[in-house]
């Protein structure tokens, strides 16, 4: 999009995949066993998500799913 001097804002449907992609990078890594290499703390997520409430609601939901709300 900077390539071709796009206004993201005009294509909410590429932020929204950008915003799932993204976040399920790092959400499945809480779910990882805390000895895997790829590990990240629950709270290091919702840090990294701090600012983005899509990257946020996407974490919240899979939380839900998983019935992990500790």
């Amino acid at each position: 999009m900077k390539d071709y001097k796009l206004n993201p804002d005009e294509f909410p449907e590429l932020q929204n995949l950008v915003s799932i992609t993204s976040s399920n990078y790092f959400i499945k890594r809480a779910f990882k066993s805390p000895s895997h290499a790829e590990y990240m703390p629950l709270h290091k997520i919702e840090d990294l998500f701090s600012g983005n409430p899509r990257m946020l609601l996407f974490l919240v939901e899979e939380l839900l799913q998983k019935g992990n709300l500790s």
